[in-house]
């Protein structure tokens, strides 16, 4: 089965590499093979009410701390749902925050079907 994992987190965007090469890896152990992954880095997004930046500063950070930082990884194998956007979150830099889910696309809900792009 496949899953779709979207993910924002808070990271400096020079750790990618890093991060989609240790995703990878525990994909690779949790026996998952990665279709797809890509990621965006989204600049300015400081707004008063960006709960990222929220959880950095109540944990002593100062602001900006880093770039947010989207992943879409969709993965293919059996897991649950969870346990795939845990194997996501697992591969960022360590106390990093984030925000995000793992859905199945299914035709015709979102999912690429007949009627979805």
């Amino acid at each position: 089965m496949e899953h779709r994992s979207r993910v924002s987190a808070l990271i400096d965007p020079a750790d990618w590499p890093a991060v989609a090469a240790r995703l990878r890896a525990a994909a690779e152990r949790a026996g998952l093979e990665v279709v797809a992954l890509g990621h965006e880095v989204q600049r300015a997004f400081c707004e008063a009410d960006n709960m990222l930046l929220d959880e950095a500063r109540a944990r002593g950070a100062t602001s900006p701390v880093a770039e947010l930082v989207h992943i879409d990884a969709a993965l293919r194998g059996d897991a649950a749902d969870r346990e795939v956007t845990a194997l996501v979150a697992g591969a960022l830099p360590a106390g990093a925050p984030w925000y995000g889910t793992t859905t199945r696309p299914r035709p015709g809900f979102g999912g690429g079907g007949p009627d979805m792009p």
